[in-house]
């Protein structure tokens, strides 16, 4: 695997973990591949779906050029399987840390590698890392009320369930008491 096109990367028992900068982005959005191919990784039938790539334009790109330093709480994070050389999982912050040091984060499993654990690991390496950041003090989360695997890889990860907002439940686990 090459390490074009990352800002910071780690691994998990099968995973390598790495976020991406803005460069790597706009590669990961193009078609036919052209972010694995610049990366070394097995060829899939990846797509972007049509929320990440939502969310991309009409939040993270905006915002990330109002607070470049945020990068690493904007931008994509990639897990690729070491043994496949492929691209499994994808998660993301939501943004920087808030005052009280909370910081939001989603992830989805590729379609193909789904019921794997992998967004289970995925999340674990992620709040390794967060958990290490001096500013940042707890971590949430949101789940569709139907999506019972989201919640699995919460509850996996130590989240505690909050409170239900519509359809939506929302998760919070604190690692540094205020």
């Amino acid at each position: 695997m090459k390490k074009n096109h990352t800002n910071l990367e780690f691994e998990s028992d099968r995973l390598t973990i790495f976020s991406l900068d803005e460069a790597a982005v706009q590669l990961y959005l193009q078609p036919d591949n052209a972010f694995e191919k610049a990366n070394g990784f097995a060829l899939t039938p990846r797509h972007v779906s049509p929320d990440l790539l939502d969310m991309l334009e009409q939040f993270t790109l905006p915002k990330l050029a109002l607070h470049p330093e945020q990068a690493i709480f904007l931008l994509p994070w990639i897990g690729v399987d070491r043994a496949l050389n492929t691209i499994v999982v994808e998660a993301g912050f939501k943004g920087g840390p808030n005052a009280s040091g909370e910081i939001e984060i989603g992830y989805g499993t590729m379609p193909l590698h789904q019921f794997k654990s992998y967004a289970s690991e995925m999340v674990s390496g992620m709040v390794n890392w967060a958990k290490k950041q001096p500013n940042i003090r707890a971590i949430t989360a949101d789940t569709d009320a139907a999506n019972i695997a989201s919640q699995m890889v919460l509850k996996k990860n130590g989240f505690i369930y909050t409170h239900k907002v519509e359809d939506i439940l929302w998760w919070r686990l604190q690692f540094k008491n205020y």
